[in-house]
């Protein structure tokens, strides 16, 4: 029983802060892909 409250408590911690690494890695990337779009049209 001891067992599954541990757990429960370490996922309570770890999913958010997974949830906010995946959010910045996508903003991350959109930004990236925006700046090659703005480059991409200057050369054009």
């Amino acid at each position: 029983m001891v067992v599954v409250i541990v757990v429960a408590i370490i996922a309570a911690i770890a999913i958010p802060s997974y949830t906010q690494y995946i959010e910045r890695k996508d903003v991350a990337i959109a930004k990236q892909e925006a700046q090659k779009i703005a480059t991409e049209l200057e050369r054009f």
